[in-house]
């Protein structure tokens, strides 16, 4: 297991490090009231932070697509994961009742222990539905060739964000937006052909260049659509419409990022350390965004009472990372051990079954 985990491509593991660390201080920003209590000069340098954090989701999923979209479908990871999200809603509730941070509800109780149906975590629960429908996308990317595959692409791109991006008011077919299954979906097959035929760009500089400049148009156009809502007494509305999760900056933003990581030079150093970290991620998500956890997490640490100071952005940096660095911690000591004993459990009656249908 150690040799297959050093196999992997560092630089992947490296962006979903980042990916999940950009999670961490995106919510620092909007699980606090930051936004009420920033002075203009501050709200500018928040802004600009808040918006670049805001496409780590899309870095992940894509960062599942690549990798997923030549693997072969495994029941035991569908249970590991699972297990995974069950063990910390659970472990996590207790806890937080054990030392009177919550009250604890019979209602609360039935949903902790169905995480997925009593949504306790909305990315877990959609991450687990693509998990599920891979093995399905799989086959349909096998099935086109690269002029199929580019034009389902433009289709997706028109259907799924350019059409919401640009007609707010449109009723569009993606009801959830970036929080659906469908926008994980269009996110994987965008992955998927970056690994079958590679990065279509080959400068390095141009790849970068054109992945801020996504995130550049996303902060000006979110500063000037506030300005205008406000001019227009629309009370700032709209303002968010280029830096949404399924808004086509949020979307090449995150492809771009999936792209450098796959282009630059691997780093072949320090592979333990990085997958050591790297291993841990989603325990991460789990621990830090936990229903119950976040607002007693987010009260304690008071960003939004610095909110006003010249080295807010800073403190969000480095209080991100200490967390990151507290919940691998937790996991190794906490749930790793269990994982151990989870993952000798035998599906090889049920996945012969499985493969036999999608194979």
């Amino acid at each position: 297991n150690l040799q297959k985990t050093l196999q992997r491509n560092n630089n992947i593991e490296i962006l979903r490090i980042i990916a999940m660390f950009m999670i961490i201080a995106g919510h620092a920003i909007t699980h606090t009231d930051i936004y009420n209590n920033v002075g203009e000069i501050n709200f500018y340098f928040v802004k600009f932070f808040d918006i670049i954090f805001n496409v780590a989701t899309n870095v992940y999923v894509v960062i599942s697509g690549y990798l997923l979209c030549e693997k072969t479908f495994k029941i035991k990871k569908v249970f590991n994961l699972w297990f995974q999200i069950l063990f910390y809603s659970v472990i996590i509730y207790l806890v937080l009742i054990i030392t009177n941070q919550i009250d604890f509800s019979l209602t609360s109780l039935v949903k902790v222990l169905m995480p997925i149906s009593g949504n306790q975590y909305w990315f877990a629960r959609v991450y687990l539905g693509l998990y599920i429908l891979s093995p399905f996308l799989n086959i349909l990317i096998k099935s086109l060739n690269q002029k199929q595959f580019q034009c389902l692409l433009v289709v997706l791109t028109i259907l799924f964000s350019l059409w919401g991006s640009f007609i707010p008011f449109a009723t569009t077919l993606n009801a959830e937006g970036g929080n659906s299954i469908i926008w994980f979906c269009v996110l994987y097959m965008f992955a998927a052909y970056i690994k079958i035929y590679g990065v279509p760009l080959k400068s390095n500089k141009a790849l970068i260049g054109l992945t801020m400049s996504f995130f550049a148009f996303a902060f000006v156009s979110s500063v000037v659509l506030k300005k205008l809502s406000l001019m227009i007494g629309l009370g700032g509305k709209g303002a968010s419409q280029f830096t949404t999760f399924n808004s086509f900056t949020m979307l090449f933003g995150a492809v771009g990022l999936l792209c450098i990581a796959v282009k630059l030079p691997h780093i072949n150093k320090f592979s333990k350390v990085i997958q050591w970290f790297s291993l841990s991620t989603f325990s991460v998500y789990l621990i830090h965004d936990n229903k119950y956890l976040r607002n007693i997490l987010w009260e304690f640490l008071r960003i939004d009472a610095i909110a006003d100071e010249f080295y807010i952005v800073p403190y969000i940096l480095l209080t991100s990372v200490a967390i990151f660095v507290v919940c691998v911690c937790l996991d190794k000591v906490i749930y790793i051990p269990l994982n151990k004993f989870v993952s000798n459990i035998s599906f090889k009656k049920l996945q012969s079954k499985i493969d036999s249908y999608i194979i």
